[in-house]
């Protein structure tokens, strides 16, 4: 006997940055996926000096759906994609990565550690949602390697 849960968080696993991206009001694609990720940034407490619901990546403060898409796209807040860029591909994982924890999906320490080690070198560098100061090797490397954690915690293969 085995209990399947695929329900969708809040209550149910992590999901992956597609999964996000579709669900969302500013997604580009044609589908009726209810808007889950703007309801889950609502969800989010009003950082100080701040006014509305959010989180940070890096140094931007993410408050609205056209800003959490635009990292889970691999993208800049101007559109430019840099999935090449180890501070993208970071800081995509990590935004799935608060949504899913914000949405119910259990916590991970594994994951929980990469994303405070990860989130503290895109503060170092800047990470601003358009750019960065420059990155050293090691600083990619473990970036490279806090993202693969968190992609493992969003596709629900991290143990």
């Amino acid at each position: 006997t085995f209990t399947v849960d695929n329900t969708p968080p809040p209550g149910g696993g992590a999901r992956t940055i597609g999964y996000w991206k579709n669900h969302s009001s500013c997604k580009t694609s044609n589908g009726n996926q209810s808007p889950i990720l703007d309801q889950t940034l609502a969800l989010f407490p009003i950082a100080a000096g701040q006014s509305t619901h959010g989180f940070y990546v890096g140094t931007l403060y993410v408050d609205t759906c056209q800003e959490a898409y635009a990292l889970l796209n691999k993208s800049t807040l101007n559109g430019k994609k840099s999935a090449s860029d180890p501070a993208w591909n970071f800081a995509s994982q990590y935004t799935a990565y608060l949504l899913n924890i914000m949405a119910g999906a259990s916590p991970n320490s594994t994951a929980a550690a990469a994303g405070v080690q990860g989130q503290a070198i895109l503060v170092a560098i800047n990470f601003n949602g358009n750019g960065h100061t420059a990155i050293t090797k090691t600083q990619a490397s473990t970036l490279n390697t806090d993202a693969g954690i968190l992609d493992s915690y969003n596709n629900n293969t991290l143990p």
